[in-house]
């Protein structure tokens, strides 16, 4: 029953949340090794899921291409 509910949950949830949950801490990780600060990481992580809100096919790929597709952007 909880597992119900939660998957419910997961659905409701929209994309940019679930892409952020999901792949948030790799692409800052990434972002880390190729940026001087931890604040210009964060700049353009933010400005890697804005490109990923105007990504109109995202939500049709799978998990790892949508990683690779943000690794790409980033």
């Amino acid at each position: 029953m909880q597992l119900e509910q939660r998957d419910e949950n997961i659905q409701d949830t929209p994309l940019h949340a679930t892409l952020f949950d999901q792949h948030g801490k790799a692409i800052l990780g990434y972002l880390r090794l190729h940026t001087p600060s931890l604040e210009d990481a964060e700049d353009l992580m933010l400005e890697v899921f804005i490109a990923a809100l105007e990504k109109e096919s995202l939500p049709i790929l799978s998990p790892g291409e949508q990683l690779a597709w943000l690794r790409k952007v980033a």
